[in-house]
């Protein structure tokens, strides 16, 4: 049984985190962790964890850790607070993606027929000033919205 008692000393090189150890990666043989020092089971210089996704090579505060997974999701970054990755984050809803065609929603691109159960057409004209642009999806067979019209 392997539990703390009164003449239980901390043992650096055991692969265990113990009191006074701020990692510990085994023996300096087994040790293939850049950010512990297995002789000390210290952190080395610079390092601020030594386990984590935000620790893979002893990557720094805002250093990207969870790269974003297309046009509706957003990258996360170390915080320098945690060796954990921050939970996944994505775009607002309702924002354009998929080059115009479709809309962001809870991180996922959604075509406009997915979304709304209908078919869309874009209005890419604005009349105000006749230069294309990009306005958005409306529903087929409806009007535009106040000063959009299809093209």
């Amino acid at each position: 049984c392997i539990s703390p008692t009164s003449q239980y000393r901390p043992v650096c090189g055991n692969a265990f985190l113990e009191p006074g150890e701020e990692c510990d990666c085994g023996t300096v043989e087994e040790c293939k962790n850049p950010c512990c020092n297995a002789t000390t089971c210290q952190l080395n210089a610079g390092a601020q964890c030594a386990e984590g996704e935000c620790c893979h090579k002893c990557q720094p505060t805002g250093s990207i850790c969870r790269p974003r997974a297309g046009d509706c999701d957003l990258a996360e970054y170390c915080t320098g607070l945690s060796a954990a990755c921050p939970a996944d984050a994505f775009t607002q809803n309702g924002r354009l993606c998929n080059r115009g065609r479709g809309y962001c929603y809870n991180g996922q691109d959604q075509s406009c027929g997915k979304l709304f159960l209908i078919t869309c057409n874009e209005a890419t004209m604005n009349p105000v000033d006749n230069y294309p642009s990009n306005l958005g999806m409306v529903p087929t067979g409806t009007k535009c919205g106040n000063n959009m019209v299809r093209q």
